[in-house]
């Protein structure tokens, strides 16, 4: 079995990420996913504030709230990310084919 570091050093896969992160697309992507999420962020924390002081509650619900919310469009945005990584192919067994594990 490979060793994580030697997939993840891949000089092949080194090479595909960089030349995919020189682009435009790249950049407009991330800034767009960036630009959403600090806007989701703002919404949810001004209408905690709101809720909150018109309930006479404390201001440490905010924060609770507002964490938790920041944790799930975290998990969101992985959830969106991970499956556009490809499955590394084992190494090919003594028949020539790839065998499956």
């Amino acid at each position: 079995m490979p060793r994580l570091a030697d997939w993840v050093w891949n000089p092949i896969l080194v090479k595909e990420l960089r030349a995919g992160t020189r682009g435009a697309r790249f950049f407009y992507a991330h800034l767009t996913i960036l630009a959403l999420f600090a806007a989701a962020l703002l919404l949810t924390f001004a209408s905690f504030m709101a809720v909150t002081y018109a309930r006479r509650q404390t201001p440490d619900r905010i924060g609770q709230s507002v964490f938790l919310i920041t944790q799930v469009i975290h998990l969101f945005v992985a959830f969106l990310v991970v499956p556009a990584f490809p499955r590394p192919r084992s190494p090919p067994s003594a028949t020539g084919r790839p065998s499956n594990c």
